[in-house]
């Protein structure tokens, strides 16, 4: 997530739970006026065609890679940085 205006103000990893999840964003003077937050969900070809959408942690998926001693060690840490969710999921 990241909350921007003529730039980013803040970046940050948010871990979503439950059927309404909700963050606080705080907003200050120097963000008026304008500021706004994005989220970015990526579906790709297989995923489309299973009804599905892989939500991946990009900052632990790469912080995985780094730690990783093999591409076996890295693809059993990796699970840990995704999941798929069905699309009539993901939003209540």
């Amino acid at each position: 997530m990241t909350v921007e205006r003529a730039g980013i103000y803040h970046a940050e990893r948010v871990t979503l739970r439950g059927m309404t999840p909700t963050v606080t964003v705080p907003i200050t003077e120097d963000m008026r006026p304008n500021a706004f937050v994005s989220v970015h969900l990526l579906q790709g070809g297989n995923e489309k065609a299973k009804g599905e959408v892989q939500i991946k942690d990009l900052i632990l998926g790469a912080e995985i890679a780094g730690m990783s001693k093999d591409r076996d060690d890295y693809l059993k840490k990796q699970a840990t940085a995704q999941f798929a969710v069905a699309e009539d999921k993901l939003v209540d």
